[in-house]
């Protein structure tokens, strides 16, 4: 009987373990292109960083090359993409981000955003 106990115990929590891992899309959903996209139709949460200097700025020393060294062109391509989905950009003003000031966007694996805005 304990034993059954035990495996039954062992399958849950692997369940829950590995459910967790199926609520990142994928693992290119920081691109800057899978950004773009979801950005268009963005309407969930999301949490503003304000950072007075980028490159020297924790968030960006410490997230890896992948995510924070965008070009200058994907820079501009997400914002272009947060400026063409009207609420979202209303939304960041209300929240007193300038949608030029945004020089970093990450995807967590819930869904939510984080800006990163000088």
């Amino acid at each position: 009987m304990y034993r059954i106990l035990s495996l039954t115990a062992v399958a849950v929590i692997s369940s829950i373990a590995f459910a967790n891992v199926t609520l990142a899309d994928s693992l290119d959903m920081n691109t800057a292109h899978a950004l773009e996209t979801t950005l268009r139709s963005y309407n969930a949460t999301f949490d503003v960083r304000q950072v007075n200097n980028w490159d020297l700025s924790p968030e960006h020393l410490t997230r890896g090359e992948s995510a924070s060294d965008r070009t200058t062109g994907a820079i501009e391509g997400i914002r272009s993409a947060i400026q063409s989905n009207k609420p979202l950009s209303g939304k960041l003003q209300q929240a007193g981000v300038k949608v030029s000031n945004i020089v970093d966007v990450e995807q967590a694996a819930d869904g939510s955003m984080t800006f990163y805005s000088r």
